[in-house]
């Protein structure tokens, strides 16, 4: 092979280096999370002006999947809510929006009297005041195709229907994450009741999932369960007294206070397990130790209650 050869394979191979590694670099920057787009201003419920000392929930929604939730107050000194849209430029990412997508605001579940919002480019804040009229609009929560969205992360989760599934099999309701999930578990009347599919059959005697019930779940990885359905007509959830592991029978968040108000004085704990830790909500204890300040569609929960109560999210 002459020199002429040889500089001619190398610069084809330099050039063929080039290209991949510009296409490596698109693909990385097509996949990384964008700054968030901010929304903030004041909510009217009612015909109210809400501010930091009023027990209530703004949250954003997008395809069907809560974003973001801003309880009244979460920020010191400011009366307004502020919703911090988490944007990523890769479609198939289901925990955050794009610029250009439709949201869903709503006021305690009440959807706002402007209508769906357009989501705007990353690192840029508007003003929106809002309002909602809940006698006219009574609370509902949009989601996309019958289904609702549910991320589960890596490792055990605690999770919830939100919606009356088509099918309650649990091997049919976990098909979409069918080769991620490795074990799920119930606890009912005292005792635990699992599906493990790396154990023998004849020991799993969990054979379904239903609203109302908390579930662990045990993911391989990050992934996006869909659960198909319709939304409940029933809201209403049996405790019992000590503790009771349960789901969360709405499709709109609501702060801890408001969720709980049907039970008002008969509860005395509320607890969930978010991203590797416990989060809980305790009467008793010192009110700057409570990290849990919103109760979700999709998440599950240990309520301890003082004595048998039927919680009811219709309230």
């Amino acid at each position: 092979m002459n020199s002429k050869n040889i500089k001619e394979e190398t610069r084809h191979g330099a050039i063929a280096l080039a290209i991949a590694i510009l296409c490596f670099s698109m693909s990385l920057v097509t996949a990384i999370p964008q700054q968030d787009y901010t929304i903030y201003g004041t909510a009217t419920l009612d015909g109210t002006v809400l501010t930091a000392q009023d027990d209530a929930v703004i949250s954003l929604a997008v395809g069907g999947v809560e974003l973001v939730s801003y309880t009244m107050g979460d920020i010191p000194g400011t009366n307004n809510y502020v919703l911090r849209v988490p944007l990523d430029s890769d479609p198939g990412v289901t925990t955050a929006a794009q610029e250009g997508d439709t949201a869903y605001i709503h006021i305690n579940g009440v959807a706002i009297n402007e209508g769906p919002q357009i989501v705007g480019a990353p690192a840029t804040t508007v003003q929106l005041d809002i309002s909602a009229t809940s006698a006219n609009n009574p609370p509902s929560y949009p989601f996309a195709n019958d289904s609702y969205l549910i991320s589960p992360h890596t490792g055990w989760n605690m999770i919830s229907l939100p919606l009356m599934p088509k099918d309650t099999d649990v091997l049919d309701l976990l098909s979409s994450v069918e080769d991620n999930w490795n074990s799920v578990w119930a606890y009912e009347c005292g005792k635990w009741e699992h599906y493990d599919r790396a154990g023998p059959n004849f020991l799993n005697d969990l054979s379904t999932l239903e609203p109302g019930k908390g579930y662990w779940i045990n993911m391989g990885f990050n992934d996006t369960l869909s659960v198909s359905g319709s939304e409940l007509t029933n809201k209403s959830i049996p405790l019992s007294s000590g503790w009771n592991f349960v789901g969360y029978n709405s499709l709109c968040s609501r702060s801890i206070t408001d969720a709980m108000n049907s039970v008002a004085g008969n509860w005395n704990s509320v607890w969930t397990y978010e991203d590797g830790r416990w989060k809980h909500y305790d009467l008793s204890g010192p009110v700057f130790l409570n990290d849990l300040t919103t109760m979700r569609p999709g998440k599950g929960y240990w309520i301890k209650m003082k004595l048998d109560d039927t919680w009811s999210l219709d309230v």
